[in-house]
């Protein structure tokens, strides 16, 4: 987290196992559909992190970290839309399209 970030709602935090799967990282309304919204690290052991970012029109910000250890469902499909990464290695994550 950001330190000195202003809010407009309380940032949260939930593994991928947890996420929708119809519900992919959301992008930023305001944005390009080619544009970040947020990061992916890979650790040690093959585990995506993603630290993604959604802001509304009104103001409203939201964060949300999901993992996806090698064994989760949308693990191969997550890694196939970022791209090569390799461990250790952190790189912008780009938006997903409206229909996935």
């Amino acid at each position: 987290m950001v330190s000195g970030c202003n809010r407009s709602r309380p940032s949260r935090s939930e593994s991928a196992d947890e996420a929708s799967a119809d519900q992919p990282a959301t992008q930023n309304a305001d944005k390009d559909p080619g544009s970040s919204i947020g990061s992916a690290t890979m650790e040690a052991d093959g585990t995506l992190v993603l630290m993604l970012r959604a802001e509304g029109p009104d103001g409203t910000v939201g964060d949300a970290m999901f993992r996806y250890p090698k064994t989760h469902p949308d693990y191969q499909k997550t890694l196939d839309h970022l791209g090569s990464l390799k461990p250790g290695e952190t790189k912008p994550v780009p938006s997903w399209p409206d229909s996935e």
